[in-house]
């Protein structure tokens, strides 16, 4: 380990080859660095001290290296971290005042190994290019509720594992535009601030609840690659008592068509309204069986939605009025309910949907 003219603390060939660099108790020594520089080397940087704060800027410019580990509480880090491999919060909590941290390598992440909290504070937009991995079900939680109306949050990378329903406890975006866009997400409980925004790409996500004042959140489904946004079976957007301000379906991106939802088992969906940016686009496929309830007016006159398919034994519940353009076709032992006004182009059934 060595220190350059421009304090910068370097581990790397120059320095220490591997091992662990410990920020400990004299804090004061690291207060002048501008960065520690993980160079070729996969040392990892512990840092010891309760209530330890520093801007020093977390860099690795000879490829993905390099690791942080809390091993003390309270800790703030101001500066941005750039191309190292992994977090491990390591049952610490820790907030992060800087707007971007990239861990570039295949399976990097921030590491919830207990309860911890991630709280983030920036005044600008923040980009976060990692995994959230979450060791136990509902546990660990992101707290970004102080930023501001319409301040950027983008999350590249996956929360939690969808699949074998390992969920992070909850992720509360505050007022931010939160753009899930980059990965699949797993969270126990998603918390809106007043005019808060969440956005779904063309990923699979399990939301078991959301957490927000009756007309307040909004959700859009936005998928670039794909023409489609999966909701996994458990999912619960909005609630009957207090329902989410808007699910919007973004305009087809691309070369895309249409913006598809595929809804999973026993999803439900509770808005004021449920609107698409397109004319006669925007469709839904229930196809994981069960019972769904989608509450709040579908579509406007101007803006009507494309097709609803209803597959493999799905019951699906319309509380209020559906305006489509397309076709209602109901397959495979499914059940269409209708409450109010359903306007659409046709109504089919389908014996082998």
């Amino acid at each position: 380990m060595m220190m350059n003219e421009a304090s910068n603390l370097i581990l790397g060939p120059n320095g220490v080859a591997a091992g662990n660099f410990a920020v400990a108790g004299e804090v004061g020594s690291y207060v002048g660095l501008l960065n520690i520089n993980f160079s070729n080397t996969n040392s990892n940087v512990s840092i010891e001290t309760d209530g330890f704060t520093s801007d020093v800027t977390f860099i690795s410019n000879g490829g993905v290296n390099g690791a942080i580990t809390l091993n003390a509480k309270g800790i703030t880090l101001n500066g941005n971290i750039t191309n190292l491999k992994a977090i491990d919060l390591n049952s610490n909590n820790l907030t992060f005042g800087g707007n971007n941290i990239q861990l570039l390598a295949n399976g990097s992440a921030i590491t919830f190994r207990a309860n911890e909290q991630l709280t983030l504070t920036s005044a600008s937009d923040i980009e976060i290019n990692s995994n959230i991995a979450v060791t136990n079900d509902q546990q660990g939680s992101i707290d970004a509720s102080g930023l501001a109306s319409g301040q950027g949050l983008v999350i590249k990378g996956d929360i939690g594992n969808y699949s074998t329903s390992v969920r992070l406890g909850q992720f509360n975006i505050g007022s931010s535009a939160t753009d899930f866009n980059a990965g699949n997400a797993a969270i126990g409980n998603l918390i809106f601030g007043n005019d808060g925004i969440a956005l779904f790409a063309h990923n699979n996500y399990l939301i078991t609840k959301t957490t927000n004042a009756s007309g307040q959140g909004t959700i859009i489904f936005r998928p670039v690659v794909a023409d489609n946004t999966n909701l996994v079976a458990g999912t619960n957007l909005g609630s009957a008592d207090n329902p989410l301000a808007e699910i919007n379906f973004a305009a087809p991106a691309g070369t895309n068509t249409d913006t598809i939802l595929n809804v999973g088992q026993g999803v439900n969906l509770y808005a004021t309204e449920i609107t698409t940016a397109g004319v006669n686009t925007g469709s839904f496929n229930f196809n994981g069986g069960g019972t769904s309830i989608v509450s709040g007016t579908v579509g406007t006159a101007a803006n009507k939605f494309n097709n609803i398919t209803l597959t493999n034994n799905t019951t699906v519940k319309f509380t209020d009025d559906v305006i489509s353009n397309g076709a209602t076709t109901i397959g495979g032992n499914s059940t269409l309910q209708i409450a109010n006004d359903y306007i659409t182009d046709s109504i089919q059934g389908n014996a082998a949907g």
